[in-house]
């Protein structure tokens, strides 16, 4: 069970902090990168009772994939606008336990997806999963990470999306010991013209011969209700 460790240490390690209030960029200078991912009223268009829905597929050479889901519903809403969420990401044996959510105003499946991804790196490799984290933090911290304007679709319509893409371990001096994994990516892409904010997250990590990824994991927008 990940439970405060989620919380408190991934939302640490890699942000600081996807509940963080306005208070926390006082305190610290947060990248764009940063600022839109973990300090971002991202549930404002989500009232209570509200739900989205992700379908996530896990594919690449290097073993079998797989197709599951992840949801965020919104409980109660504080008078501060903070909203305690019931979140499912994936489900067994893929999933993630974890303690409930409250009084968020980031939407919290950015965090797991990243926290899985992490534990992913970890199977995968034998390394440590606090090197991993550290380096996706490092990345979004720099303050030349890429953020770029795009396009996504919803609901039948092109609405304008930012997206956040990061290379951690590119040429990063222990990557050595995971080589294949150094060009790994990972692209975020968030709309305010959703509900949650958070429209996809992708982590890819390209095959050295120009072949099929060796890993593929994508976590994408698929409804809401209201």
């Amino acid at each position: 069970m990940i439970g405060t460790r989620v919380r408190r240490g991934l939302a640490a390690a890699i942000v600081v902090g996807v509940a963080a209030t306005g208070a926390l960029a006082a305190a610290n200078e947060l990248t764009q990168a940063q600022t839109l991912l973990f300090d971002t009223d991202q549930l404002k268009n989500m009232p209570q009772a509200a739900t989205v829905r992700y379908r996530f597929h896990k594919d690449g050479a290097l073993e079998p994939g797989f197709d599951d889901a992840a949801e965020l519903t919104v409980g109660a809403v504080g008078p501060d606008g903070r909203r305690d969420l019931d979140v499912r990401f994936l489900t067994p044996p893929h999933g993630l336990d974890f303690e409930p959510f409250k009084q968020f105003r980031g939407n919290p499946l950015v965090m797991l997806f990243l926290e899985r991804d992490v534990r992913e790196m970890k199977r995968l490799t034998g390394g440590s999963d606090l090197y991993f984290r550290n380096r996706i933090r490092h990345a979004l911290a720099r303050p030349d990470t890429e953020v770029r304007p795009v396009t996504v679709e919803w609901q039948g319509s092109k609405v304008p999306a930012t997206e956040v893409v990061i290379h951690p371990y590119v040429a990063d001096e222990l990557i050595e010991r995971y080589r294949k994994f150094e060009h790994k990516e990972y692209r975020i892409t968030v709309s305010e013209a959703v509900p949650g904010m958070l429209y996809a997250a992708r982590a890819v990590t390209p095959a050295a011969d120009g072949g099929p990824p060796l890993t593929d994991d994508r976590m994408i927008l698929e409804g809401a209700a209201p």
